[in-house]
């Protein structure tokens, strides 16, 4: 696809890419990641849960703070979108703030089983990551590192608990932390999947 004057591409594809059912399957240059956001998903459990509690200083604002004492916790299901490229590694992250300047550090857990549809749940994988407070209401944000998607497929399914494990000797920060969000970044292919349950790479 060229400009009107035919003088600059504007889009190029390989002939390989377009498929007989005229679906486009995007690789090299031209991948792309999207955000699977669960922020809004996330629910309390039984206790320690963290406290939807107002931001001192920002206003009218509520957010989930986490406690320094206790492993306060949050849970969501996250189902894989149909435009995920199947197979490929997802990279999941928190977005979070603080009230205070302090200094200290903040453990953060995500505990996940996976599973595709048909497929059986197993023991769940433990990831924890430290991170440094040190500006107050700064928006931060930790990543987990990558998950392997090897095998997956859309419509695959995590169980997730993510929390604060303020009762870590490594967790030294004496404040609560807010979550902002948490999101799984995720490699794109496609407009979505070939059938309504079904899709190729």
């Amino acid at each position: 696809v060229k400009n009107s004057g035919g003088s600059q591409t504007i889009l190029k594809v390989a002939a390989d890419r377009i498929e007989a059912t005229e679906k486009l399957r995007l690789s090299g240059d031209g991948i792309c990641y999207e955000d699977l956001k669960i922020g809004s998903s996330l629910r309390a459990g039984a206790n320690p849960a963290p406290t939807f509690a107002q931001i001192t200083g920002l206003g009218n604002v509520y957010l989930y703070k986490f406690g320094a004492v206790f492993s306060d916790s949050l849970y969501a299901t996250i189902q894989l979108p149909h435009n995920w490229k199947q197979g490929t590694d997802i990279t999941p992250h928190l977005h979070w703030t603080t009230e205070d300047s302090n200094a200290g550090n903040i453990v953060w857990t995500l505990e996940y089983t996976w599973a595709n549809h048909l497929g059986n749940f197993g023991t769940t994988t433990v990831l924890e990551v430290t991170s440094a407070n040190g500006t107050a209401y700064r928006h931060n944000m930790t990543n987990f590192g990558t998950i392997s998607g090897s095998g997956k497929t859309i419509s695959s399914i995590l169980m997730i608990r993510l929390s604060r494990n303020g009762a870590a000797a490594a967790d030294t920060y004496a404040s609560t932390a807010a979550l902002l969000d948490f999101d799984i970044h995720y490699e794109v292919d496609s407009l979505g999947s070939d059938t309504i349950t079904t899709k190729t790479n």
